[in-house]
């Protein structure tokens, strides 16, 4: 008696397994951890603002040291109806911009230098070490003194309060030197961990089959250091924010959410109050979906370069 076999299925190149995965399903693929961490964020948050409210209905938390969640976000709604509040934040997302971009850029270069080679990690390391303890905003009564509070372009007469730099408050560039040196130290230190301890096997290999420096940078060290590559981001990029914000309450930068916070502070009025509130409130807002693209961006470029599956289990 003969058995027979069941028919097995062919694996090739078929319409179904070829086709291009779904746009949107790759999508939520990705943000699925994201989107319990926003709705965990939601309870957490909506628990601590019932609970102010509640304290504030009673009277335990009373005005006008303490105002209502209510009372804030209706104040927020006018502001942002008005279109005030957005010019505040463009200007200080501006700077932000800017002034981490040029950290970043220099970071990851520095880092890498470090990394690969002992005489720049030589003359580096020393520096790093000293001025990473240093926060931000002790900078800026130095740069001050060095390039003044006034806005530099305006003062050489290179741009008025007419053109669109001054508009988004980048007349002077004290706010972005400050927050790029706030920024890069971090930067700089997390690359160079990540280069020191790559695989060496790695950089052993690409060499004995004749890489060249510039492919062992791209296509080995470059990989292997995305992680520590976008922990210095988002440290440096918080550091970056805080030193901006706080620098704008000192300068003389028309505007910004620093700016709004503090001018808003000498005014001594219940309206000008509330305002201070909306303005924490709107830059911890704008800073958490910062990071929450950062993160998203992390992810799926660390699950490229194969350092991750899909689903974000560690290889």
């Amino acid at each position: 008696m003969t058995v027979q076999k069941p028919p097995v299925k062919e694996e090739g190149l078929t319409e179904e397994n070829t086709s291009r995965p779904n746009r949107f399903l790759l999508f939520w693929e990705y943000s699925k951890k994201d989107l319990m961490s926003v709705v965990y964020t939601i309870l957490a948050v909506g628990l601590f603002l019932s609970i102010w409210e509640l304290l504030g209905y009673y009277n335990v938390l009373k005005e006008p040291q303490f105002f209502r969640p209510s009372v804030i976000f209706a104040q927020t709604w006018v502001l942002t109806k008005s279109g005030e509040i957005f010019i505040h934040i463009f200007s200080s997302l501006a700077r932000l911009l800017i002034s981490f971009s040029l950290a970043a850029i220099f970071g990851l270069l520095i880092g890498l230098l470090m990394g690969r080679y002992k005489a720049v990690k030589a003359f580096f390391d020393p520096l790093v070490t000293f001025f990473i303890p240093i926060p931000g905003i002790a900078w800026a009564p130095l740069i001050f003194v060095w390039v003044g509070v006034e806005p530099l372009f305006s003062r050489w007469g290179l741009i008025d309060s007419t053109s669109w730099w001054w508009k988004f408050g980048l007349g002077n560039p004290v706010l972005i030197i400050i927050g790029t040196i706030a920024g890069i130290f971090p930067v700089i230190q997390n690359i160079n961990m990540a280069v020191r301890t790559a695989d060496k096997k790695l950089i052993w290999a690409a060499q004995t089959m004749g890489a060249s420096n510039n492919y062992i940078f791209r296509k080995v060290l470059l990989p292997n250091s995305l992680p520590f590559l976008f922990t210095g981001f988002k440290l440096g990029l918080a550091r970056s924010w805080r030193t901006i914000i706080a620098t704008e309450f000192l300068s003389a930068a028309m505007e910004g959410l620093g700016y709004f916070i503090f001018f808003n502070r000498t005014l001594e009025t219940r309206l000008t109050r509330i305002n201070i509130y909306v303005g924490i409130f709107v830059l911890s807002v704008v800073f958490y979906v910062i990071e929450l693209g950062l993160k998203y961006l992390e992810r799926i470029t660390i699950e490229k370069y194969g350092m991750v599956r899909k689903g974000g289990e560690s290889l």
